[in-house]
């Protein structure tokens, strides 16, 4: 898959300087650049399968990914940073998302909103569409939830230099060891060290981004900090490669130097529309469905692709949505809390030890039964939303002073 007379030039010079590198450390390695190219399409087909379909549980057969895919649009400011809501709100196409800034980028977006599909799309540019973004050969994907299992313990011990660099050391197919002749044993800090200069030049050497999806799957917080550290080291030494790093919008507080952060927008009725006459690919059906989710009293659901594409397979199935307005309401509010995490394997622990998906769920039908009949609308202030938390919290077993908390870890998950 690389190929090019460039990228072999720079595997070439790439080679040359980590044998010195090695050379001073009194260490030694067996790659060669044929070692590199295997390791590195080994990758590329791995990621050139992932990106190539989406799948939901709902659905008869996984559909191609080119097929469904519709361009989202972002926010160039997060809504959390807004000051109010009049404020003007810059909108740009995600096929832009490197013309406005050539730089690292953090994309957020709510539960659902489209980012690991916005991810695979942006692979298959890479890889198929030359075009797309000259400066880069080709896209690395680290799926960060995989870094959850036991089996990835070994990315977090001493001599490892973090769970980012290695995988990265791994893509490379790079493998270094103590050189027999030397009498002097390397300490753990120097391997990291080293490990870490071979990963920055081979990503400057080669132009490569990296894809980092799913920062709110990582499960375990101190885990989390590991990252950043990583990623802040990233954005210090990287020059010719770049990283997207995804996050859901509630679980990501960070100021990262040298990156900017994009969240990425509800649909719209034209992207609606978009999105149901690919995935029916039948004109008079896409527009029966969005006039039917139209005249429902969930329509607002439908603006985030997750629930589109849901209620697409659904009528895709029976050929029309459910009558009972609660059934829907009642699928997607499990399919934000439980079942969309249970369909990729993912599990978010909570903070609290009674707020488990079951509490979560009598608790969003409380808070929003007390919302609506107290304020006799749908739009509330932090504010109303004090006052009906405080009303609330003891049946569920939360302490008054943790609305905060409680309620970005409702974001978080739903």
């Amino acid at each position: 898959m690389i190929e090019g007379y460039l990228v072999e030039k720079s595997l070439d010079l790439l080679l040359s300087e980590t044998w010195r590198l090695l050379k001073k450390y009194n260490l030694t390695m067996p790659t060669n650049k044929n070692d590199l190219e295997e390791a590195i399409n080994y990758h590329l087909r791995d990621v050139k399968n992932w990106s190539s379909e989406v799948s939901i549980k709902d659905q008869q057969q996984s559909k191609l990914t080119k097929d469904v895919y519709i361009n989202l649009d972002l926010y160039i400011y997060p809504k959390r940073i807004r000051i109010s809501q009049d404020e003007r709100i810059d909108i740009i196409p995600f096929k832009n998302i490197f013309e406005n800034a050539n730089n690292n980028i953090i994309l957020l977006g709510q539960p659902g909103a489209g980012k690991t599909t916005s991810m695979k799309h942006l692979c298959h540019l890479l890889l198929y569409d030359e075009k797309f973004h000259p400066n880069i050969k080709f896209p690395i994907v680290i799926r960060l939830r995989e870094f959850n299992t036991l089996s990835s313990k070994k990315y977090f011990t001493n001599e490892n230099s973090g769970p980012i660099f290695e995988r990265l050391f791994e893509v490379f197919g790079f493998k270094i060891f103590q050189n027999k002749k030397s009498t002097q044993e390397i300490s753990n800090i120097s391997l990291r060290i080293v490990k870490e200069k071979i990963v920055i030049d081979t990503l400057n050497k080669l132009g490569i981004l990296i894809i980092l999806d799913g920062y709110d799957e990582i499960i375990y917080k101190n885990m989390k900090s590991i990252f950043i550290d990583e990623i802040r080291l990233l954005c210090e030494q990287l020059e010719n490669s770049y990283f997207v790093l995804t996050s859901r919008s509630g679980d990501f507080h960070y100021s990262i130097d040298r990156s900017v952060v994009y969240e990425i927008a509800p649909l719209h009725e034209t992207q609606m529309y978009n999105f149901a006459l690919k995935w029916l690919g039948n004109k008079s059906k896409a527009e029966n469905l969005i006039k039917e989710i139209q005249n429902s009293p969930f329509a607002d659901t439908a603006i985030r692709p997750l629930n589109l594409a849901h209620l697409c397979a659904i009528y895709e199935r029976i050929g029309k949505i459910p009558d009972k307005p609660k059934t829907v309401y009642k699928k997607i509010i499990n399919l934000l809390l439980e079942e969309w995490d249970e369909q990729r394997s993912v599990k978010r622990n909570s903070s609290y030890a009674n707020f488990e998906t079951d509490r979560k769920f009598e608790f969003l039908s409380n808070l929003s039964f007390m919302l609506t009949t107290s304020l006799n609308r749908s739009v509330f202030s932090s504010a109303d939303l004090i006052k009906v938390y405080k009303k609330i919290h003891k049946d569920f077993g939360l302490e008054a002073d943790e609305m905060k908390q409680v309620v970005n870890e409702l974001e978080t998950h739903t």
